[in-house]
């Protein structure tokens, strides 16, 4: 066995000890462990990034920092020289695709921002939400025809789309309401400084959760299609992955309860966050689930005192004809299209239509969520970040409700597979690549439920390799 002291505090100090040598910022190699452990204390048992270790070691001071111990098997020359091809030729593709997503991105706000201008997207909604709450017409938040009046007369008449009702939780639309007091097109801008700056921020945390490998998650970024919809069309799926960002981030330091509080915040997305709470509690991650909880007990309630229990019972219909009335009908009043969905409700929808009998679809998609969500709950993750790393493909998976936007989550996973090799089998590399790269089919948007297959390839290749490696 091998050890790996981990240095937090002080980044970039050089660390100079009997048996220690200098790796990298914030990190030390041990290369005597028996050298320092003769020099420390009493025996302790060290967790650190899922790993335990039960010499002879206490944690010490350097420069104000803390250390921490993590314990490893060494691979033999052969098996790391393996190891590290597969990280060195899935970053190597990921570095020969990128003019191409480049290419696609500059196509996509193309199309999407003169369309934005004019009042043609997802942002009228939250908008026009933010007004009724500030202007007290909260009461009617979910009414469909109030929401189609304002938005023909605060933005643009919807007479090529249609309306775009506001269907996620009452308590987001505070977040609205204070651009709600500009013009539409001001409004529109600032929030997309607003999203560009909590993406820059998520990028920032993420760089710090993969050990600051900054340059390579900026490539990433820049070539992850799902930003460049979510950010043109004015979504809220940069607010979820800030979110999401930061609690992976609390995980990591081991702040559990915070993360679950930060996590839970997603709740105006609630088919993406029920899941990851599912799953944490099974994993019994009881000060993340609490945190979580404590969040819901706070906007659930505040949701409810906003608009009312008669359009609390009002949004509780729109949700059942989305989900389970006729797919016509969702799409026309909804705007909901399940073969633009990537999950199991868009892939089975596609594939099962004209072929079974509609009442046997929900069923199925049921059936594919319930099963995928019961075996992951049978695997423990080793920690935290790799809790996360298996609840977010899974979650995308049997989310209901997911466009090419809410795919921006994706990139948390894949950058902890292809950048910090959280899980080192050749699988896992794959299914990151896959994932990362799927959205490339909302070229077409009406194929892009093929891209449930790359994301199902992640959510199973990650928790297979963590089965294999708590075996």
């Amino acid at each position: 066995m091998g050890l790996a002291i981990v240095y937090s505090g002080c980044d970039g100090a050089m660390v100079h000890h009997p048996g220690i040598a200098h790796n990298y910022r914030g990190c030390v190699d041990l290369l005597d462990p028996k050298a320092v452990a003769d020099k420390v204390g009493r025996k302790r048992r060290v967790l650190c990034s899922g790993f335990s270790c039960s010499h002879r070691l206490t944690p010490l001071d350097i420069g104000g920092g803390t250390i921490r111990f993590q314990s490893f098997g060494l691979p033999s020359p052969r098996a790391e020289r393996k190891s590290m091809k597969a990280p060195q030729a899935v970053r190597s593709i990921l570095l020969a695709v990128f003019p191409l997503l480049l290419v696609l991105q500059v196509v996509v706000w193309s199309v999407y921002l003169p369309a934005a201008w004019n009042g043609r997207t997802d942002f009228r909604c939250f908008y026009v939400a933010g007004y009724m709450v500030r202007s007290g017409l909260a009461n009617r938040l979910y009414d469909y025809e109030t929401e189609e009046k304002l938005q023909d007369s605060l933005v643009f008449p919807s007479r090529q789309d249609g309306v775009k009702p506001f269907i996620h939780l009452p308590y987001e639309a505070l977040i609205f309401a204070p651009f709600s007091l500009m013009k539409f097109r001001t409004a529109y801008v600032a929030f997309l400084i607003l999203n560009c700056g909590l993406l820059v921020g998520s990028i920032l945390l993420l760089s710090r959760v993969v050990h600051d490998r900054l340059p390579l998650l900026l490539v990433m970024a820049a070539g992850f299609l799902p930003f460049s919809f979510a950010l043109a069309s004015g979504q809220d799926s940069i607010i979820m992955l800030f979110l999401l960002s930061a609690a992976l981030f609390m995980l990591e330091r081991e702040r559990n309860v915070l993360a679950g509080f930060l996590a839970g915040l997603i709740l105006f997305r609630f088919q993406i966050a029920i899941p990851i709470f599912l799953l944490f509690l099974a994993w019994r991650r009881w000060k993340f689930a609490a945190g979580f909880a404590l969040c819901a007990l706070t906007a659930l309630p505040l949701s409810l005192a906003l608009v009312g229990l008669a359009q609390a019972r009002t949004y509780a219909q729109a949700l059942m004809t989305m989900s389970l009335g006729s797919p016509d009908a969702a799409h026309i009043k909804y705007n909901q299209t399940a073969a633009q969905m990537p999950n199991f409700r868009g892939f089975i929808t596609v594939v099962a239509e004209n072929h079974i009998s509609i009442f046997w679809v929900h069923p199925a998609i049921l059936l594919c969520s319930v099963t995928l969500i019961f075996w992951l709950s049978r695997q423990l993750p080793k920690n935290g970040c790799h809790a996360m790393l298996m609840a977010i493909p899974a979650t995308a998976l049997v989310s209901y409700h997911l466009y090419i936007h809410d795919v921006s989550l994706i990139i948390i996973p894949a950058a902890l597979v292809l950048l910090r090799s959280v899980n080192s089998r050749l699988l896992s590399y794959v299914g990151a690549l896959a994932a990362f790269l799927a959205p490339v089919c909302a070229i077409s948007l009406d194929n892009l439920f093929l891209a449930a297959i790359p994301v199902l390839l992640l959510a199973v290749s990650v928790t297979a390799a963590e089965s294999a490696a708590e075996g």
